[in-house]
């Protein structure tokens, strides 16, 4: 069954994100303070680089990173663009991992 990322804001402004009920990891690599979205800053890269460590069964460490040994930092600026930057800032918003896995083969 393909996984369920979900995002929201909350009253207080901060964001809330979650695969299938459950926090996302987040993968902290350029944004020290965590997920955003709706632009193509460092918060919605993490968040772009988590979705994609999730959904890929990665757990990368900070040193896989910096040498671009995992797939989802190979991938996470060119899904950023595609899915993250482009939703409603303050919009709740929903991610199918059939959509990512639409978007992975379009890329192969």
């Amino acid at each position: 069954m393909a996984k369920v990322y979900r995002g929201r804001r909350l009253a207080d402004g901060r964001v809330e994100v979650t695969v299938d009920g459950r926090p996302l990891r987040h993968v902290a690599l350029h944004s020290p303070t965590g997920f955003e979205w709706g632009y193509g800053g460092s918060g919605p890269a993490d968040l772009a680089l988590s979705i994609l460590a999730d959904h890929l069964g990665e757990n990368p460490s900070r040193r896989d990173l910096d040498a671009g040994r995992s797939r989802a930092w190979q991938l996470h600026q060119e899904f950023k663009w595609a899915f993250i930057a482009p939703l409603e800032r303050k919009s709740d918003w929903v991610i199918l991992g059939s959509e990512i896995e639409a978007w992975l083969r379009g890329r192969a």
